[in-house]
């Protein structure tokens, strides 16, 4: 029985030592690098979307309708936070709110806004490296075809 009760003790002040993230990592996820970097990802991901559904109406994708996306199409991002931290890996999860309006070849606007989305940011031997998964945000455009 005194095993088991130092098991347990032992293991709620192996809980307790959990390290929180400093300030300096948290800041990471709101310098003005992360969300350049996040804001230049989401809109990429999100014209690709937009891409995406203008294929399945049978329109070919060229130079002219990625140039009309690129003009026609406002993201903005907001409230970052920290998702996560990676200490063995020297790496931290952002996350932010993405809105979205574009405006279709024919006029129509359609808009969408609190979706979330989540960027890793990572040292390598250049510096920082980003990486962000498209998922969510095809939910935010999605959203926005639906809204009109």
């Amino acid at each position: 029985m005194k095993v088991v009760v130092a098991m347990c003790l032992s293991a709620f002040a192996l809980l307790g030592c959990q390290q929180k993230p400093d300030e300096a990592v948290m800041a990471e996820c709101w310098s003005q690098d992360t969300k350049s970097e996040f804001l230049k990802l989401a809109r990429r991901d999100i014209e690709g979307k937009i891409a995406d559904i203008i294929r399945g109406g049978g329109e070919t994708v060229d130079d002219a309708v990625k140039k009309r996306i690129d003009n026609s199409l406002d993201v903005t991002t907001s409230n970052f936070y920290v998702a996560a931290v990676d200490r063995n890996a020297d790496s931290i999860r952002c996350g932010a709110e993405v809105a979205m309006t574009y405006t279709g070849a024919n006029g129509k606007k359609f808009n969408a806004a609190g979706g979330h989305a989540e960027m890793d940011v990572y040292r390598s031997e250049g510096g920082k490296e980003y990486s962000m998964p498209g998922l969510p945000l095809m939910q935010l455009v999605s959203d926005a075809t639906k809204s009109n």
